[in-house]
């Protein structure tokens, strides 16, 4: 887990004056050979006269969504991933010797909100409507994903696609480098 509170004194009227603070907790469960369940949750507010803005959307919180569809001063993300191996290596000979290796999938749950002054959310995929749990309104996506390393790289290939649990919108494609949280 990760724990950070940050606060800026503002000394003159052109500094920043704002208090941050930003939870994270994940938990991987190992449920067969090489088969995990991984859990993260994240929460963070920001106050002050200029406080943080935060942003929900895109291949690293709501996969379902586009990235920055969601941005306010608080907020909350939920993910839950089973990834699973596919391919250990895969050699190929032309022009040189290369490989695509750890092979692997992954079927994935997000659930996210904004809220607090200035909250601002893109226009919706029609007919997808947000849970509203005491007075904030979540976001959910379900989606599939692949990813592999080619030498140093991590390449990420995600299919997503927001939801309401009464509805589904059309899917959204990411691609991304660098690791799975």
């Amino acid at each position: 887990y990760m724990l950070s509170v940050s606060r800026g004194l503002s000394f003159s009227g052109d500094d920043v004056s704002r208090t941050t603070a930003f939870a994270d907790y994940r938990k991987y469960l190992p449920l067969f050979y090489r088969n995990y369940l991984a859990f993260r949750a994240i929460g963070s507010v920001s106050t002050g006269e200029d406080r943080r803005f935060f942003f929900l959307g895109g291949p690293l919180t709501m996969r379902g969504y586009d990235y920055l569809q969601f941005q306010g001063p608080r907020m909350m993300l939920f993910n839950l991933e089973y990834r699973y191996p596919l391919i250990d290596a895969l050699v190929f000979g032309w022009p040189a010797q290369w490989a695509l290796t750890n092979v692997g999938g992954t079927l994935f749950l997000d659930s996210g909100a904004v809220w607090g002054e200035g909250r601002y959310v893109e226009p919706l995929p029609s007919g997808i409507e947000p849970t509203t749990i005491n007075d904030i309104d979540f976001y959910s996506d379900f989606g599939i994903g692949l990813y592999m390393r080619l030498g140093w790289l991590i390449m990420n290939f995600q299919f997503g696609w927001p939801t309401d649990f009464n509805r589904t919108g059309g899917s959204v494609f990411h691609f991304y480098l660098g690791p799975q949280f």
